[in-house]
């Protein structure tokens, strides 16, 4: 994938997320770090097990990750459409 491919990807999982979970200007900051911190452990179980590819592999789990820290950014830096 190219950047450019991975960013789509992020920029299609930010707006599935946000219908699903809303805006993060709402919630506690506790509630990014665990989303987060969430994300990167799905990550390391599809790094360990050896899934790159699957429903919760090594690449849709990395997309997630960049998706929640690019929302904690945009909530840090006054981003309204965190």
């Amino acid at each position: 994938m190219t950047r450019y491919e991975i960013f789509q990807a992020v920029e299609a999982e930010n707006a599935r997320s946000k219908a699903k979970y809303g805006a993060w200007v709402d919630l506690p900051s506790i509630d990014h770090k665990d989303a987060i911190c969430g994300e990167h452990e799905e990550w390391l179980n599809a790094f360990y097990s050896g899934d790159v590819h699957g429903e919760h592999g090594e690449l849709r789990e990395a997309i997630q990750t960049i998706n929640v820290l690019c929302r904690r950014i945009q909530f840090l830096t006054g981003e309204p459409d965190a």
